[in-house]
């Protein structure tokens, strides 16, 4: 069983062991349907503020849908609670949901979010390029997104993932491990890239390099949508709300995202070229199976179960057909 695959299966099991519930939701005994919030796992990345913004405006009250955003200090801990069913849904990149499904999670990607357009980056102190990295040590989490970025650049540069030594580290943790000469590079992003450079880390390769690979999406619980799809869909037009008025008021906006994230409204401006928001229309488009768009959620999907199976961390191809699911979209936009 691969590395990957056993890390996930294994909270599958506590689940089984400790709990009898199907989703983070309560479910009323009479009428089957949730009585609780929708419970959404959540991290630091300004293209997830779309959700605090639909939190502050008051687009999930307008649209009549109790949201509890839950917020995580690292992916892995977002993943690991949706895999134990802790959560309806969680926001992450859709190479997490491809490693879900791949390991028996029932996933559902039903809203794309942003595409990293040089926001995701490999920082570095005492290294000038990639191909310098031979010999030395790299920050990532084992079997995310990080781990396939990562090992995309290596490749790139000719390097093979056994001449780097990999330490699993998350996001959050990179800043401090560079400064503490624990590693020598490392995968992450704002917030925590902004203090790996003002701490003297340079960039070695960045998301720009590599267009339509970074995909941001929101990926719910089968279970959750079985149980009230009605509210699963009032959640997402909650969402493309959000995301209409954030474009049409970028300033207040990006002051409600600053405030969250603990940055100044600047500073999530700066970082707003760095990814591309996708629109209700952007997401009906990049969730057609045929499209050969960069921006196309099957083709970043798609290259991230190649890269993992080419690693060997996971074993059996995933269709990804199963868990991209624009039935919500579909419905938005022929109200």
């Amino acid at each position: 069983m691969s590395k990957l695959k056993s890390v996930l299966l294994l909270a599958v099991v506590v689940l089984v062991a400790v709990t009898a519930t199907a989703c983070g939701s309560q479910t009323d005994a009479a009428s089957n349907k949730p009585t609780g919030p929708l419970t959404i796992g959540i991290n630091e990345w300004p293209g997830f503020g779309i959700l605090k913004i639909a939190e502050v405006k008051g687009f999930f009250q307008q649209e009549g849908v109790d949201v509890e955003l839950v917020p995580f200090d690292a992916p892995n801990q977002t993943t690991q609670a949706f895999a134990e069913k802790r959560l309806d849904g969680f926001v992450s990149t859709i190479s997490d949901a491809v490693a879900q499904a791949a390991a028996g999670i029932p996933v559902q990607v039903i809203w794309l979010v942003d595409q990293s357009l040089g926001g995701d980056v490999l920082v570095a102190k005492g290294v000038e390029n990639v191909a310098d990295l031979r010999g030395k040590r790299i920050g990532v989490a084992f079997g995310t997104f990080g781990h396939v970025f990562t090992s995309v650049l290596l490749q790139e540069a000719g390097l093979d993932a056994s001449e780097v030594s990999i330490v699993s580290l998350d996001p959050v943790e990179i800043p401090g491990a560079l400064e503490a000469g624990i590693i020598d590079a490392g995968y992450t992003y704002d917030p925590f890239l902004q203090q790996a450079v003002q701490n003297g880390a340079v960039i070695l390769g960045s998301s720009a390099d590599m267009p339509g690979i970074v995909i941001d999406v929101i990926s719910f619980q089968k279970g959750s949508i079985d149980a009230d799809p009605d509210r699963v869909g009032r959640f997402i037009r909650a969402i493309s709300a959000a995301q209409a008025w954030w474009a049409e008021n970028p300033d207040e906006g990006n002051a409600i995202v600053g405030e969250w994230m603990r940055l100044t409204a600047a500073d999530i401006a700066a970082s707003m070229p760095l990814m591309r928001l996708y629109s209700a229309a952007d997401n009906l488009a990049a969730m057609d199976p045929a499209s050969q768009d960069s921006s196309s959620a099957y083709r970043g999907a798609q290259f991230a179960l190649d890269t993992f199976m080419q690693a060997g961390l996971i074993e059996e191809p995933v269709d990804l057909q199963t868990i991209i699911n624009p039935s919500f979209v579909q419905s938005l936009l022929s109200r």
